[in-house]
């Protein structure tokens, strides 16, 4: 089963394979002028190359939110809200490098794009730390039968795993294969790569929770762990969206989503206390 020490060892060499890829996007950009082939599918930018380690982290980081489900629903949230706000930081550094010329006018979408995806990255960090503190304040619930429960959620994330690996790939052999089809006929393309598709995955996700809210009734019907996964799974629905929408209800939407997951959590511990 894929677990958290397992994925902790993924982490060096993910560290290293973002670094040699930066360094690798560097290098193809500085010979564009020199093979025709890597001005075909570098961007004429050198700041895209900060997109590309961004990916290899991503993809990481999605590793590290399946190895949290079976610890418990408000740490795999967390962990939600911290990859989507380092998804805004990585689209910042893309526009960034889409800007073009000194021209406020001939970017402004572009500057809006970049501030508001700063903006909501920020607003997102804090949340997803304060986020983190107020779950350690909380007193773990004592299911009876806990290690089943637990089994179960193993399980899950398993299957969770391998459903992302498969959509990745598919996705990934549509990118190798719209690449050669470009290619041939001549044409750039400089579409990034995407080594997980983020939008999928988040389906993937809300339906991972729903089941799983769904199965937490066997073990315990408490009225307060109900509410807080709900509306965990309205958060991340409102995140899935984020991903898709144009600016600013991307923001608007994942900034919604923050404070959603951060106030049920919120008033969780304070019903627990009464």
């Amino acid at each position: 089963m894929l677990n958290i020490d397992f994925i902790k060892k993924l982490e060096k060499p993910t560290l290293y394979i973002a670094l040699i890829s930066f360094i690798g996007h560097i290098f193809l950009y500085y010979c564009r002028d020199f093979v025709p082939l890597f001005a075909q599918i570098i961007p004429d930018n050198y700041l895209t190359a900060i997109y590309t380690p961004f990916s290899f982290i991503i993809f990481y980081e999605i590793l590290e939110l399946v190895s949290t489900l079976p610890k418990s629903m408000t740490t795999f949230f967390g962990k939600q809200l911290e990859i989507i706000s380092l998804i805004f930081i990585r689209d910042v550094f893309k526009g960034i490098a889409n800007l073009k010329g000194h021209e406020f006018d001939a970017n402004q979408e572009t500057i809006i794009g970049i501030l508001i995806g700063t903006l909501t990255g920020v607003i997102l960090f804090v949340i997803a730390s304060q986020f983190k503190r107020l779950a350690l304040s909380k007193k773990k619930l004592s299911f009876s039968e806990i290690k089943k429960f637990i089994k179960i959620k193993e399980g899950i994330s398993f299957f969770l795993i391998i459903g992302i690996l498969i959509i990745s790939g598919i996705d990934l052999s549509h990118w190798i294969y719209n690449l050669i089809i470009e290619i041939n006929a001549g044409n750039n393309y400089h579409v990034p790569i995407h080594l997980i598709p983020l939008d999928k995955v988040f389906e993937l996700l809300i339906l991972v929770d729903v089941s799983i809210l769904i199965i937490s009734l066997f073990f315990s019907q408490n009225y307060a762990v109900v509410a807080r996964n709900s509306l965990f799974i309205i958060s991340t629905i409102f995140l899935r969206y984020s991903l898709s929408m144009s600016v600013p209800y991307n923001g608007i939407f994942a900034i919604i989503a923050g404070f959603l997951g951060i106030t049920s959590l919120y008033i969780f511990v304070k019903y627990k206390q009464i």
